[in-house]
């Protein structure tokens, strides 16, 4: 088998592991978050919300080191280094073992704070014990979970990775589901769910390690670590896209807003882990090819890459404008602490969500090629485009006002992305961008509008009628894409159709 055969195939069973673990995560969160809600409360879901997205925040000072420490990882593979692979992996082992007291230090501090700035109607201790219970899962992440991670996704090994994490993500819902209907409290429910959330870095752990052949003996090598600094301006802007939104959401408005805006977030998270279906492996793949100079390669891959995403952007965020209302209408019937039918809401997080998966082929050229430094300015602006306007359309207009701050980041962002990847790396047009970006819009537009005409004669009153819209959605979506695939991109829309017969038969 040729090394790009190999490479496509390791990427297609990373897809296939994905798929189903994206699936069982999509349908496990469904039915364990409207269960929180209908037992709990909404207040108390918005407050977990509020509590696990601050503790993500702790990334901030893992992000650099993990993707520099991938990005060296992926010349080790290459050329075989078992030697310069352990150098590294140690050199990231040490940096990890100096970081976790900050990250108990972190913990207590969010555990004194967050009852203080956050609006819900629950005593300071509730709040308190429940972020010690949810850090404890993040500690031991931290402790044995990211280099294992890393070394999976550096060796194109991620459909392990999938594998553990989907068995126990189903063990969770089981376990969840038990003791809620049990009769158990908030407490013994999220408990529950950090045990399980415990062992699946450990898991990690002994099983990357009896795959490679980590050497302490070997001297830490902490040449991919100087780097980390351009690593973390480039993912600062995915950092402050998943966390700003909820900060001033905290803030400024109440814990039932916020539970809210976490529902939606839950279709459009769903919908957006099918990206992670196409783009799990691909990173390694292109950064194998960019160690290699394989350009020419690299550059067809990308456009085939490209096209699937654009595709995909306006199938799954077009049906998302036209379906999320009615879903949330069924999904949340007899919920009545809280207004859950907000369809400015649904449109602008559909609208965020196409704008930053856009980006995404060329994010991951970006990264996979090392070109940390040469973004991180970008990085570092929409971050604050974000930021700032965020801070002050929230106060306006609410958690709407907080997703209209983040188009507006990401369309930045994207453009920047775009014509750096087309100017310095892959010689071409930043027109063949804009010429796409054209044809999704038309295509959404279109399928939106032909949507909304068709389903006027449907009422969504229960599953079975949402079903039936979403499967007419859906149809006219994809009538949409390819006719308009045809007109204009015929030689992308057969290229990808050759290359995903060839992976069945592979």
């Amino acid at each position: 088998m040729s090394t790009n055969e190999n490479r496509l195939k390791k990427a297609f069973y990373s897809s296939i592991t994905s798929a189903a673990y994206q699936v069982v995560v999509i349908v496990c969160g469904f039915i364990t978050s409207r269960l929180l809600v209908e037992t709990y409360g909404s207040t108390w879901n918005g407050v977990i919300a509020a509590i696990t997205k601050f503790l993500s925040l702790f990334v901030i000072v893992e992000v650099g080191v993990n993707g520099a420490t991938r990005v060296a990882l992926y010349k080790s593979f290459a050329n075989n280094d078992d030697r310069q692979t352990s150098a590294i992996i140690n050199a990231n082992d040490r940096y990890y073992r100096k970081i976790s007291l900050f990250l108990i230090i972190y913990v207590l501090v969010l555990a004194c704070g967050v009852p203080l700035i956050i609006n819900a109607n629950i005593s300071y201790w509730s709040v308190f014990f429940m972020v010690l219970i949810i850090g404890t899962s993040k500690f031991a992440e931290n402790c044995w979970g990211i280099n294992s991670r890393i070394l999976l996704a550096a060796s194109q090994s991620n459909y392990l990775t999938n594998i553990i994490q989907t068995i126990a993500t189903i063990t969770n819902a089981i376990l969840l589901f038990v003791i809620i209907k049990s009769g158990g409290d908030i407490f013994a429910a999220k408990f529950g769910s950090s045990t399980i959330l415990v062992l699946i870095p450990i898991v990690l752990f002994i099983l990357s390690h009896r795959m490679f052949r980590i050497d302490k003996r070997v001297a830490p090598d902490n040449t991919a670590l100087k780097d980390r600094w351009n690593v973390l301006a480039n993912s600062l802007s995915n950092i402050v896209h998943e966390n700003v939104d909820v900060f001033f959401i905290t803030v400024f408005c109440s814990a039932k807003e916020l539970s809210v805006y976490s529902m939606y977030y839950i279709v459009a998270d769903g919908l957006t882990k099918v990206f992670q279906v196409i783009t799990n492996g691909l990173e390694a793949g292109f950064g194998n090819m960019w160690a290699r100079r394989q350009y020419d390669t690299l550059n067809k891959n990308l456009r085939q890459y490209e096209y699937i995403i654009y595709a995909l952007s306006v199938l799954l965020f077009g049906c998302m404008i036209v379906l999320v209302v009615p879903f949330m209408s069924v999904y949340m019937r007899d919920v009545t602490d809280v207004n859950y039918i907000r369809t400015s809401l649904g449109v602008c997080i559909a609208i965020a969500q196409i704008l930053m998966s856009l980006r995404t082929p060329y994010v991951l050229l970006v990264q996979a090629a090392g070109h940390y430094k040469q973004v991180k300015v970008a990085g570092y602006v929409e971050a604050g485009i974000n930021v700032i306007l965020t801070a002050i359309l929230v106060i306006k207009l609410g958690i709407v006002g907080a997703i209209i701050g983040t188009i507006v980041a990401n369309a930045f962002r994207t453009i920047m992305y775009g014509r750096y990847v087309s100017k310095y790396m892959l010689s071409r047009r930043f027109s063949e961008i804009v010429k796409r970006f054209v044809w999704l819009v038309a295509a959404v537009s279109v399928s939106v509008g032909l949507s909304y005409g068709v389903l006027t004669r449907i009422t969504v009153t229960n599953w079975a009628s949402w079903i039936l819209a979403a499967v007419i959605t859906f149809a006219i979506h994809t009538m949409v894409v390819l006719l308009l695939s045809v007109i204009f991109y015929r030689n992308d829309l057969k290229n990808c159709t050759m290359l995903f017969k060839r992976l069945l038969k592979g």
